[in-house]
C-alpha cells in the first residue's frame, strides 16, 4: 500500500495569500475559478475545501461547477443570509479539472479555498 503524503497547494490568483474571491458571476460563462488541479493522471489528486461567505441580507443560490458544467459536476447550496457555509470538505479531482462558481446575486457571496495536493494514491 503506498503512502500518502498531503501538501498544502496555494490555491492560485487571487485566492493567493488567503484573500477572499467574490463571486461576480451569476451564469455558468460567467462563473470564477477558484481553482484548477494537477495535470497528473497517476497517483496524484488535488483535494480542495471552500467556505463561502454571505454578504448579503438574503439566502443566495450558489453553484459550484466541480469540473465540468453538466448537472452531473454541480454543487448546489442555498446560503443563509450573513453567514458563512462550508462545502466541498477536501474532495478529489485531477487531470487540470477546474473547481468553478457563480451565484443568483453577484458580488454578495466571497470564497475562501484551502487544497492540498495527495500523493501516493490511485483511488
Amino acid at each position: 500500500m503506498p503512502s500518502l503524503d498531503m501538501t498544502p497547494l496555494n490555491p492560485g490568483t487571487p485566492a493567493a495569500h488567503g484573500k477572499l474571491v467574490a463571486t461576480t458571476g451569476t451564469a455558468t460563462g460567467s462563473a470564477v475559478t477558484l481553482f484548477t488541479a494537477t495535470s497528473e493522471v497517476g497517483s496524484e489528486w488535488d483535494s480542495a475545501y471552500i467556505m463561502l461567505h454571505n454578504i448579503h441580507s438574503d439566502r443566495v443560490l450558489v453553484t459550484i461547477e466541480w469540473g465540468g458544467t453538466a448537472a452531473a459536476n454541480q454543487i448546489k447550496v442555498l446560503v443563509p443570509a450573513y453567514s458563512q457555509y462550508p462545502v466541498c470538505p477536501m474532495h478529489r479531482l485531477r487531470n487540470a479539472q477546474t473547481i468553478k462558481i457563480f451565484a443568483s446575486v453577484a458580488n454578495v457571496i466571497n470564497c475562501t479555498v484551502e487544497a492540498e495536493r495527495i500523493l501516493g494514491t490511485t483511488e
